[in-house]
């Protein structure tokens, strides 16, 4: 068979295809569990609200450090928002991510309503992080168990953090 360039060209492809293919085996032995890891969130937040509150709340988790509370004001109850931080540990900030993500936040639908109710308690829950972001809104505890278990986690960690009753 005569070594024709349509050849050529294919045994340096497969070549080329090889050397990545071994690349790839050696990267993944040289650190283990690099497959298996999940992505690198930085950021959490929630945010609680209802149509006839006199505030709601939003929490802001951020991997570096640090906290942030805002009870929202209502400009119809002349209420302004007033802001808490607070320092926060990476390690519970990962133990928090490792319960969100044990629970399935990643799959989860965006949204959980029933289309009959426009008005009550909502919330919305936000991972973010290595230009991933999922939020998931919920308004009247219409979301699957997860998601309350989720709520509840976050709501315990802010309720540590800054020492109030959630």
């Amino acid at each position: 068979m005569r070594k024709t360039p349509a050849w050529r060209l294919y045994a340096h492809c497969f070549t080329a295809l090889w050397l990545l293919f071994q690349a790839r085996v050696t990267l993944a032995q040289a650190q283990p569990g690099l497959a298996t890891r999940t992505p690198q969130f930085s950021s959490i937040s929630l945010e609680k609200d209802c149509f006839g509150c006199a505030g709601g709340v939003k929490l802001v988790l951020l991997r570096e450090g640090s906290a942030t509370r805002t009870v929202l004001g209502k400009a119809r109850l002349g209420t302004v928002d007033q802001l808490r931080s607070s320092p926060l540990s990476q390690a519970d900030f990962d133990a928090l991510l490792r319960v969100i993500l044990e629970q399935g936040f990643l799959s989860l639908q965006d949204s959980y309503q029933d289309p009959d109710l426009q008005d009550g308690d909502w919330t919305l829950i936000t991972l973010a992080g290595n230009g991933l972001e999922k939020t998931v809104f919920q308004r009247a505890q219409a979301g699957p168990p997860a998601l309350q278990v989720i709520e509840a986690a976050i709501s315990d960690l802010a309720a540590q953090l800054f020492k109030t009753a959630h």
